[in-house]
């Protein structure tokens, strides 16, 4: 590394010499013992020396780019530093000299008594702060020249701008009185003296102008870009630096609140809108600054299947600038059916190209091209209308934003995004609205941004639907939540993409926190509080637009009111369900420390990322209820509800807080419990999350004990596992109770039993989804037989009188029904003839588990299926293990129509179990060899008893008497019937070209 006296005659050379300087005087200072009185203020000096120095290097980059005049301005002020930086290096040099390589002690406590006992006089103090105070002087100089310097220049440009304004004000003024002469109407003149007071209250407009658009980023670009085209016309840039004409440089500023309902065919819509024409401090908004409208709306469409059209009837009510208008409107747009239309038809065609032709890019490109030029010639031919919607208020861009947002694949090939980018713009020239909201509030714009995996090229495909119109609502927000969506995709699109904030209608503090701007959210919050309340058509808080920049929310979280932290979006999400959901740890932290609400529903969908702060603060919120329980309940209380255990407060949470409300004792919104009961267990899959055994055991290390307890709906955990055997394990493991019937088991006041009253264990749903996993691939065996060896001990029955099972119905019966039901059958549960494989494999697979009498339960259970015998004993329902059993009037009508087969399924069972048994060992057969069993004698036996059973012959009698009738004896050939070849399976390129030629010669 060189040294940094040889670069110090260079700007970065002195900067990264004087913050060497700096940092060790810092350090040396730090180390003396005994004169921090006398040695504060240089301290405060050398850290000031450093902060300046480190201001001025980031700041140096932007102003070697934007303004060289400044950037010039301060190089020469930090080289003239570069005397007083070398003294101080030099002294600091002298003051710690550098450390011998020996590591002996007394070279050690030789350095520590020099750093501890340096004399340190008071003409070397002042020297040295003297010294730090000139270099501080001559950096805060120079940092001050800089910003007036930028000040003038900003300053000039702002009045270049206004001065161009001006002009183009003037020229608007004489067209208009040139045309008003040539109409013979009366001219109107506004004197300048009349609109402004001087020059300085205009560069106060100015000023004003230039922070409105610096908040609307992308506007502010295209204003530049617009004033650079009209500075280059020789007219206007004659006028503007003359300076003879003054106009007001406000702009119009909409906010709009919408709302919708609908009755049968009736829709009802009202729409607020507040216009702002100038700012307070303009002398026009006297004149005209604000004005209000009012819009109701109805839209009927009950024609739509006889006229094919909507109606709508709306009425407009406007004040302001001292008078109102009252706008009657009628209107009407074509409504079509989307199965007959021919246009909705070929975009069908374009949901199968993308699902089905996606891999063939040449393919797919030129059937989507061939679709769109299918729909222009339909316009074309007036055989249908750019604005025709179909019956759920979908127009063709909806349609093409679905598809895109379920196959992003079609915008990410180059060769295919350019046909559907080309096809969209196309769309949008022949006049199909991106303005139009469907039948759930979404503009195709929303529609297309909705999408979790949505990408760059989806984002750019989605920019193309943004509406021009400023005050168009992106998305017109029903009475009812999007419960069924997830808004935090679109916070997503919002906080990395400012012009989907700008059209969603986010406000000044929502852009500022958006970009991270933590100087403009400051201004905003201290000159207008009101901004605090702003909320975007999304219902986006300014809470939820500062998730991704943890500084600007922890700003906005010191001066907003509590009840900001609960408020829901559209899709009823609060900010801390955005921020856990969309993965920003330090943002749900802060928004947990200012007491946000906290669900254990919260724990299953968040990232991964957040889940481990989620757990801590969950804890501790359960854990203060938990205190405040024990000093206020009674000790009859304390101890039914298990307070002065070791453990969580989990499942008795609810109950705990519905004694404190008897009492009238306040509890704080974020320690309240939700409604259902049940423990963290419960809450986890309740959210619709899989919980890996790394999850649970966090849970269990953190005390939540509660694996038996019951929800509101009468579940345990373990109900709740049944598809996941690796969490039913861990459950068992950690105590778990699958043996004991639910409706058996006791529970606490505000918690119910199983809805049966039939003795169901979680045993029997585990081993009904063991035995429905058994032809998987992937199957974890070894999970599979250690479940199996523990839930083969559950004898638990009822009360069935079936015979396919002696004992009723246990797990084991369960497993059977899940291996080998067949959904065909009477009541879901029969045995194709040919499965005698099936049970010589499961005898392999868990025959160390299987004792005689599972082994016979399989033999009576094979034999009744193979019979086709109706099954009598509770059907299985469900995924947590409801058994529906049968009422004894139908029991016994059934048996009374099998009576016969049911006597020959007691022979044959009989008859199995005397050759069962190997007769040199005396073991069971069906143990000792399963495909000695089951293919040569059991399903020998079978078949031909079946047989025996189709080949009943009929009396000559009977035969006759049956031809009689018209009875035809003997095989018959299957009636002729049309056979329909569904396409749907079997998309090719012809059928879309043929699909396509169909519609369009029709």
């Amino acid at each position: 590394m060189a040294d940094p006296l040889s670069i110090a005659g260079l700007v970065t050379g002195v900067i990264s010499l004087g913050l060497q300087v700096a940092g060790g005087l810092s350090d040396y200072l730090d180390a003396v013992k005994g004169r921090a009185e006398e040695l504060n203020s240089s301290k405060r000096q050398a850290i000031n020396m450093r902060d300046l120095l480190l201001t001025i290097q980031d700041l140096l980059p932007q102003l070697q780019n934007n303004w060289p005049a400044s950037a010039s301005t301060i190089e020469r002020h930090i080289n003239s530093c570069n005397a007083e930086i070398s003294t101080l290096h030099t002294l600091l040099s002298g003051l710690s000299r550098p450390a011998s390589s020996s590591t002996g002690i007394r070279l050690k406590l030789a350095e520590q008594k020099q750093k501890l006992t340096y004399p340190f006089d008071r003409a070397q103090l002042s020297c040295l702060e003297d010294r730090l105070a000139k270099v501080n002087s001559a950096l805060q100089t120079a940092l001050h020249v800089t910003g007036l310097n930028i000040s003038i220049t900003t300053s000039n440009q702002i009045q270049q701008v206004h001065n161009t304004l001006a002009a183009m004000s003037q020229s608007i003024t004489t067209q208009t009185r040139s045309t008003a002469a040539r109409l013979s109407l009366p001219a109107t003149s506004v004197r300048p003296g009349e609109i402004t007071g001087g020059r300085a209250e205009l560069q106060l407009y100015s000023a004003e102008c230039a922070v409105a658009l610096a908040s609307k980023p992308s506007l502010l670009s295209g204003s530049i870009e617009s004033l650079a085209t009209l500075d280059s016309l020789p007219e206007l840039r004659a006028k503007a630096t003359g300076g003879a004409y003054t106009t007001c440089l406000c702009r119009t500023y909409r906010k709009m609140s919408y709302s919708r309902g609908s009755w049968c065919h009736f829709s009802f819509s009202y729409k607020n809108l507040n216009t702002r024409h100038h700012l307070p401090s303009c002398p026009f908004y006297q004149i005209n600054g604000e004005a209000q409208a009012t819009n109701f709306t109805i839209e009927y469409d009950g024609f739509r299947k006889l006229l094919q059209t909507a109606f709508v009837l709306s009425f407009t009510n406007t004040r302001g600038a001292g008078g109102r208008s009252i706008s009657p409107g009628f209107t009407y747009y074509p409504v079509v059916d989307s199965e007959t239309a021919p246009a909705f038809r070929i975009m069908d065609l374009t949901y199968m190209i993308a699902g089905e032709l996606c891999d063939h890019a040449s393919e797919t490109s030129n059937l989507l091209q061939h679709c769109f030029n299918s729909i222009l010639t339909l316009y074309s031919q007036r055989r249908a209308s750019p604005k025709d919607t179909n019956e759920y208020g979908w127009s063709l861009l909806h349609e093409i934003a679905n598809i895109v947002a379920q196959n992003e694949v079609l915008v990410e090939d180059r060769l295919v995004a350019d046909v559907v980018f080309s096809g969209t713009k196309n769309l949008i020239a022949c006049g199909v609205p991106v303005t139009m909201h469907n039948g759930r509030g979404d503009t195709p714009c929303s529609r297309a941004i909705q999408e979790e995996r949505i990408t760059d090229r989806g984002i750019e495909f989605a920019r193309l639907l943004i509406p021009s119109e400023s005050d168009m609502p992106l998305l017109r927000t029903p009475e009812r939540e999007f419960w069924w969506l997830s808004g935090s995709n679109c916070l997503r699109v919002l906080l990395q993409h400012v012009d989907f904030a700008e059209a969603a209608g986010c406000g000044p503090l929502g852009l500022a926190a958006i970009a991270g701007n933590e100087k403009l959210v400051q201004d905003i919050i201290r000159q207008h509080p009101q901004h605090l309340k702003e909320m975007n058509q999304f219902r986006h808080t300014p809470l939820h637009l500062s998730i991704n920049h943890p500084a600007c929310l922890r700003l906005i979280l010191g001066v907003c009111e509590p009840s900001m932290l609960h408020e829901w979006d559209a899709y009823s999400e609060t900010p801390l369900d955005c921020a856990c959901l969309l993965g920003y740890t330090t943002s749900a932290e802060l928004l947990l420390a200012s007491g946000s609400y906290l669900s254990s529903s919260y724990i299953g969908s968040a990232r991964v990322s957040c889940r481990d702060a989620l757990l801590i603060a969950f804890k501790q919120r359960r854990s203060k209820l938990k205190l405040l329980a024990l000093d206020t309940l009674g000790e009859m209380d304390a101890r039914r509800l298990g307070l002065h255990e070791d453990i969580v407060l989990d499942s008795r949470a609810i109950e705990v807080q519905e004694l404190l409300q008897k009492k009238g004792i306040s509890i704080p919104l974020n320690m309240l419990v939700q409604g259902d009961a049940g423990s963290v267990y419960h809450h986890y899959y309740h959210s619709g999350g899989h919980p890996s055994t790394d999850i649970l055991e966090k849970l269990w290390t953190l005390g939540f004990r509660d694996v038996n307890s019951f929800d509101m709906h009468g579940n345990v955990p373990l109900e709740f596992c049944g598809h996941e055997l690796e969490r039913a394990r861990w459950l068992i493991e950690h105590g778990g109770d699958y043996w004991t019937p639910l409706n058996e088991r006791k529970t606490s006041t505000n918690q119910s039993t199983k809805r049966s009253t039939e003795p169901v264990a979680p045993a029997h749903g585990i081993m009904c989804y063991i035995g429905g996993t058994e032809r998987q691939p992937n199957k974890d065996l070894e999970t599979q037989r250690w479940l199996l060896e523990k839930l083969l001990q559950v004898q638990v029955g009822d009360a069935c009188s079936c015979p396919c099972m002696i004992g009723g119905c246990v797990p084991l019966k369960a497993y059977f029904d899940g291996r080998f039901r067949h959904p065909d059958s009477r009541n879901g549960i029969a045995l194709a003839r040919n499965s005698a494989w099936e049970w010589v494999t499961f005898i392999q697979t868990y025959q160390a588990y299987l004792g005689k009498r599972d082994l016979n339960a399989a033999i009576r259970r094979a034999t009744f299926d193979a019979l086709e015998l109706i099954h009598t004993c509770c059907s299985y329902i469900g995924p947590l293990g409801y058994y529906s059993p049968y009422d004894s009037d139908e029991t016994d009508e059934i048996h009374s129509e099998q009576k016969s087969l049911l006597g020959l399924f007691a022979d044959l069972l009989l008859e199995f179990e005397r050759f069962s048994y190997d007769d040199q060992s005396g073991r069971l057969l069906i143990a000792s060899d399963p495909e000695e069993f089951w293919i040569r004698r059991w399903l020998p036996r079978i078949t031909e008893t079946l047989d025996g059973l189709d080949g009943n012959k009929l009396t000559e009698e009977e035969i006759s008497a049956g031809e009689a009738i018209g009875v035809v004896w003997g095989p018959q050939p299957p009636p002729e019937t049309e056979t329909i070849v569904e396409p749907g399976w079997t998309i090719t390129p012809e059928y879309i070209m043929g699909e396509i030629e169909k519609i369009m010669n029709e």
